[in-house]
């Protein structure tokens, strides 16, 4: 003999006004947060210690492909190279990717919060 119980249909998760506002507050003190941490490097962009190593992996299409799945400081990040990839093809002169790829990692947060 089994019983089998009634559930309710799923039903998708809404916010009431407040919990959007906080969210939405939350997620501008974030984006805020990582643009004050990165400033400096966006007035006076660097490229330090594994930059170079990415940046080499991923600056053509086929490299970026190639090293889709290769750690970078002991973690993949396939999204990460395709980005650099990217940043290598809008920036066209060095100087240009350089000051690009500093905007990658607030860039990459904004777009997380949304």
């Amino acid at each position: 003999m089994s019983v089998t119980a009634s559930l309710p249909p799923p039903s998708s998760p809404t916010l009431d006004p407040e919990s959007r506002r906080r969210a939405l507050v939350w997620g501008a003190v974030v984006c805020l947060t990582v643009v004050l941490m990165r400033l400096p490097t966006l007035f006076r962009p660097v490229l330090i210690m594994d930059d170079f190593q990415i940046l080499a992996q991923s600056w053509t299409w086929h490299e970026a492909v190639a090293n889709l799945w290769v750690p970078a400081n002991e973690h993949s990040m396939p999204l990460g190279r395709i980005t650099t990839w990217l940043m290598v093809r809008l920036g066209g002169r060095l100087t240009d990717v350089v000051r690009l790829c500093c905007l990658q990692g607030p860039l990459a947060v904004a777009l997380a919060v949304v």
